[in-house]
């Protein structure tokens, strides 16, 4: 467990400026988190339609993407906490969750907590999931890489292991 979380500590590096580090997807990410903010505000639960987009028209961005696990950084923001800050924290969130889910996938898989864990940092530290995260601000995107191996695991036990576990396919693909 403490080689996850220096795993988890480390990948979260870029979280520890006082800044977000500018990414493409970055105006509509952090306007989502806003969006979701202002609704819950405003008294909308689950928040649906964006008031602030489009000059005050709204858009509905939950009906295109999922805004479950953006709420925690919108309610961080929402309670007076730094949005830079908000975000960082999600960030760091995402990176613990990934880091868990993959020991615990991949343990599971194998039947050795020493892959578990090879398996776990490799996956935390994989480039292209902290190039989501970091430079892409795919919020959304990288969220649901946290939940990939979990997909995994839950085909794995349905085909190789007890088909009554099909819980982890549901959650993952959720």
């Amino acid at each position: 467990m403490i080689v996850l979380g220096f795993v988890a500590v480390l990948a979260s590096v870029p979280c520890y400026l006082n800044y977000l580090v500018l990414g493409h997807d970055m105006p509509f990410e952090v306007n989502r988190i806003t969006g979701i903010a202002s609704g819950l505000q405003a008294g909308q639960f689950p928040v649906r339609i964006h008031a602030d987009t489009f000059s005050g028209h709204g858009y509905a961005v939950s009906v295109f993407y999922p805004e479950i696990l953006l709420y925690i950084p919108a309610v961080l923001y929402m309670f007076g906490m730094s949005l830079s800050a908000s975000i960082h924290i999600y960030m760091i969130l995402l990176n613990v969750l990934s880091a868990g889910i993959m020991y615990f996938a991949a343990s599971r898989i194998f039947g050795s907590k020493k892959i578990g864990l090879y398996s776990a940092v490799i996956y935390t530290m994989a480039l292209y999931r902290l190039v989501l995260t970091y430079l892409m601000h795919g919020y959304g995107s990288a969220a649901a890489m946290v939940f990939i191996p979990l997909v995994i695991y839950g085909f794995y036990e349905i085909v190789f292991g007890n088909a009554k576990r099909i819980r982890y396919l549901v959650i993952g693909m959720s």
